[in-house]
């Protein structure tokens, strides 16, 4: 990562998932307690709420209008 992105990191920095959906279950179970709303636009991709709930958070829908 240093030498292509030059970004410095350290090995515990990084985390490997089995991909998206991995990553985002586990962004939301490190980053949310319990009881924490989670503001997001409708329609939302399909798999927020369902994680969201996973991790005890509250799910807040806010629709959104076109043009």
């Amino acid at each position: 990562m240093t030498r292509w992105r030059e970004v410095p990191f350290d090995a515990e920095d990084i985390a490997v998932t089995s991909g998206a959906f991995g990553a985002i279950a586990t962004a939301f179970a490190t980053f949310l307690d319990p009881g924490d709303e989670v503001v997001y636009s409708l329609p939302p991709w399909f798999g927020y709420e369902p994680m969201l709930l996973h991790s005890g958070a509250v799910c807040v829908e806010v629709p959104v209008k076109q043009g």
